[in-house]
């Protein structure tokens, strides 16, 4: 049984990561175009 601040650090370093993902593809469609 996860902790709510486990869970919330795991939330937040998903956002993160996908924040990340996010950006690199959106600068990588920039650089092509």
């Amino acid at each position: 049984m996860t902790s709510t601040a486990e869970r919330t650090k795991f939330l937040g370093d998903f956002h993160n990561a996908v924040d990340e993902f996010i950006d690199n593809s959106y600068t990588r469609v920039l650089i092509i175009s």
